[in-house]
């Protein structure tokens, strides 16, 4: 086997592991996205306006 079959052979073994901490971090990234519109439901919650008025502005 030559050094470029060799070094594709290397680069196709990285890309599987590099899916999987890309995939992680995106799981992290939807839950942090997830926490923070529940907070702000929450917070518009307790002010005693609706839950999605952050989430659509014209809705005062």
């Amino acid at each position: 086997m030559n050094g470029f079959a060799q070094s594709m052979l290397l680069a196709q073994e990285g890309a599987g592991a590099a899916g999987a901490v890309g995939a992680i971090f995106f799981i992290v990234y939807l839950a942090i996205i997830v926490l923070i519109i529940a907070g702000f439901w929450k917070t518009f919650a307790k002010a005693g306006k609706p839950g999605g008025a952050r989430s659509f502005p014209s809705t005062t």
